[in-house]
Formats: C-alpha cells, structure tokens, sequence
C-alpha cells in the first residue's frame, strides 16, 4: 500500500504469511501425484526412443519437474518443518531446507 487517505487498511486483517504455504495433501492427493509422477516417465522414454526431443524436454523438465516432483519436495520439506514454512517459488531454497540425502 503507497498511500491510504481514508485509512482503509486498517480494516484489514493483520497479514500471517500462511497463504503460501502448501496444505497437507489428502492420501489419496499424495498417490495420485506419485503414480503420475512414474506415468509420465514413460512418456518421456517413448518420446525419446521416437527421437521427439522437445515433446521428452516438455515431459521431463515442465511436467514432472515442476508439476509433480515440486510439489512432493514442497511437502516434504513441510512434514519436517511442521507445516509452518514457505518454500521459495519455483524450487527457490529447497538445497536449503531439504535435508542433505534428500537433495542428493
């Protein structure tokens, strides 16, 4: 907010910084995000043994990078911090708050 004349904002509520940290999937969410995660793999070999090289780079690195596997290092990261953490954007930190083998 640059300026509040009318003092407006003091209406709204104090800001917490919850609202970008991922909520605790559902069992069902979490393997559905795994097994989707192990389906796409196959994509990405049948598009390369079809020597279609951008639709395997789209696969690997758009599809199971940031849609699936992001999101399972967003949670893990979660589980160990307790559910309070808010992972960077697009990977920002995770070599910082995963844990050593993790990361590797």
């Amino acid at each position: 907010m640059l300026l509040d004349k009318d003092a407006l904002s003091q209406r709204l509520p104090t800001p917490t910084g919850r609202a970008h940290v991922p909520g605790k999937p559902s069992l069902e969410e979490y393997l559905a995000l795994v097994e989707e995660f192990w389906w796409e793999t196959t994509y990405v070999a049948r598009h390369l043994w079809r020597d279609e090289l951008l639709p395997a780079r789209y696969s690997l690195e758009t599809v199971m990078r940031f849609e699936l596997l992001l999101p399972l290092l967003e949670w893990r990261i979660e589980v160990d911090h307790g559910w309070g953490l808010r992972p960077g954007r697009l990977g920002r930190g995770l070599s910082k708050y995963l844990d050593a083998e993790t990361w590797a």
